[in-house]
């Protein structure tokens, strides 16, 4: 990644943020950043492929496509905050399962049972996938593919300034 793209990433940034400080780090490490997104990216096409022969086999619909994103989006792990969200997760999960039934209804599915059994089982593979991806990272901090002062430094400039 170039100065310029750099720059322009971090744009939308809060104003809070300190965003010089950031993008200085970001050109002073440009060739540990390279052999990092290198890394990640390699692994993640390594994994990525058993999650892409998982999906073809279920092969959902567009409907159910976005039947599975907000059934992800609306999962039990955000719930953790507080009662109210839970409550609103759990109404929105009901509500995208109503819709799911009435679309296998309208057409005219009689084994819409084993169907909704399908696509949780995907949506539990690729939320399976998902936390993995956090194992992964501190996998690579254990081999060294980067530095764990790396970690510790970026999570100090992400941070907002009190001034």
């Amino acid at each position: 990644m170039r100065a310029c793209d750099h720059e322009r990433f971090f744009e939308s940034c809060p104003d809070k943020i300190d965003k010089v400080k950031i993008i200085r780090y970001y050109n002073d490490h440009e060739a540990g950043m390279e052999r990092i997104c290198r890394e990640v990216r390699e692994h993640l096409d390594r994994s990525n492929k058993g999650d892409r022969r998982f999906f073809k086999l279920v092969k959902p619909t567009d409907y159910e496509f976005l039947a599975l994103i907000g059934l992800a989006l609306w999962n039990y792990e955000i719930s953790n905050v507080n009662e109210k969200l839970l409550l609103l997760s759990l109404r929105n999960r009901a509500m995208i399962m109503r819709e799911l039934y009435s679309y296998y209804a309208q057409q005219g599915k009689l084994d819409y049972a084993e169907r909704i059994g399908q696509i949780y089982c995907v949506l539990v593979y690729f939320q399976s996938s998902v936390l993995k991806i956090d194992e992964d990272f501190q996998m690579f901090l254990l081999q060294g593919v980067y530095k764990e002062h790396f970690e510790i430094k970026f999570g100090r400039l992400c941070a907002i300034n009190d001034k």
